[in-house]
């Protein structure tokens, strides 16, 4: 276990402080997977290998991963370009991502990294590495043998001290740790100048993909949630002091948990919408996987439907209509062969009541409870009148006067 002597005493608070942040959310996040329904979490599986694109190009240097991420899916837009200095090419980060996304051990994740894998090929075409360079499936493997214990540490008393020891560890490995470059002149007209080249992305990036399975082999989560971006490049800075490090990686634990609940929030309530849409449908039918599969990924094309969950194009058709006349998916008007977005639901109200929307509604009741009234009026049996010569106790009851009038009953006597 990591020992907290380097620290002083503030220190210490803010380490403790970041790494109680990092537990509460790991917390909630547990807590809420655990009460998920199965379509939730299918859902969030397709949400959490988006997730993980995202942020394994971030960390290896893509900027505007979020936005270019859909239309790279659904073969609308080419992958995004490779800055300077990157870890690798995009195709080659997306490859390695699903290859490790789909060994995973959680079977709504890694049924939804095999489903990409089929339907959107073109994210998994990696290029031969450099020379010199690993491939990044074998980067991934290092990166799980370096986090992920061989055994469950249920007895660790800190583990997210014990998590900053093997990250620490980690910097021996050049593909996690930035490598300095030499110095290169450069003739410039003002003379030779010496101008050292920043280090290249190192792949921490595989890190945060193993990150799910050390915090539940470490007691922290019951799933192996994939956390891309859990391990920053600051956790992994040999110029940077233990109590910066250490804080780093809390706050980056805790912002990929936070980022995971976002998502898994965004299923519940996408599943939910989807099953009230589709509760005509079949429990045989396909419809609530394919709109998972469009409202995780963000998008998909009509092909990947079919190639992805091994439909003829007449059944992916079908699908897509009864999605479509449900008002859960749509297309961009005109284009008959662009992809199918998801709709988003309705947004329930979120401003207080006011008198007027009271009295509104109060009206409203008023006017169905006459219509009710109505409606029975209508409906009820009319009373048949009392036969002639004859009364009824109920025709004595309504007469106020009593059966004899006003004046009592006649005694023979009259005056």
């Amino acid at each position: 276990m990591l020992p907290i002597d380097p620290f002083d005493d503030h220190s210490t608070a803010e380490v403790g402080a970041a790494r109680g942040r990092a537990c509460i959310a790991l917390g909630r996040l547990d807590g809420a997977v655990r009460m998920a329904s199965p379509s939730a979490l299918r859902l969030f599986g397709y949400r959490l290998v988006r997730r993980s694109f995202i942020g394994a190009l971030a960390d290896a240097g893509f900027a505007g991963a979020d936005r270019a991420i859909d239309g790279w899916i659904a073969r609308e837009s080419p992958p995004p370009a490779t800055p300077q200095y990157a870890a690798a090419e995009a195709p080659a980060i997306s490859g390695a991502v699903l290859a490790a996304l789909a060994d995973g051990g959680w079977a709504p994740v890694a049924e939804a990294a095999r489903f990409v894998a089929r339907a959107a090929e073109h994210l998994g075409r990696a290029g031969t590495p450099a020379a010199g360079e690993k491939p990044l499936a074998e980067i991934a493997a290092e990166a799980r043998r370096a986090l992920v214990p061989s055994r469950p540490l249920y007895d660790v008393d800190d583990p997210l001290a014990w998590l900053e020891a093997r990250v620490e560890g980690a910097r021996a490995s050049a593909a996690f740790a930035p490598v300095a470059r030499d110095p290169v002149p450069i003739d410039t007209l003002a003379g030779i100048a010496i101008i050292t080249p920043p280090p290249p992305r190192a792949h921490h990036w595989a890190l945060g993909l193993a990150m799910g399975e050390s915090l539940r082999a470490l007691g922290l989560l019951s799933r192996p949630v994939p956390l891309a971006g859990s391990v920053p490049a600051a956790a992994l800075r040999m110029d940077m002091p233990p109590r910066e490090r250490a804080v780093a990686l809390a706050d980056a634990i805790a912002r990929a948990a936070r980022q995971a609940m976002a998502e898994l929030d965004e299923a519940v309530r996408l599943a939910a919408h989807a099953a009230h849409a589709l509760r005509t449908c079949r429990r045989t039918s396909r419809a609530p996987d394919v709109f998972a599969g469009i409202a995780g990924l963000g998008a998909l094309r009509r092909t990947q439907i079919a190639t992805g969950f091994g439909l003829t194009a007449m059944g992916a058709d079908t699908i897509l209509a009864t999605l479509v006349s449900a008002g859960l998916v749509a297309r961009a008007p005109g284009d008959r062969r662009g992809p199918y977005r998801w709709t988003p639901p309705p947004v329930a109200r979120s401003t207080p009541w006011t008198i007027s929307d009271m009295s509104g509604l109060l009206n409203e009741v008023d006017a169905a409870m006459e219509g009710l009234d109505a409606l029975l009026a209508r409906l009820s049996p009319r009373k048949a009148g009392p036969q002639e010569g004859r009364s009824t106790p109920n025709d004595t009851a309504d007469d106020p006067d009593g059966p004899d009038g006003p004046d009592g009953p006649e005694t023979g006597n009259a005056l």
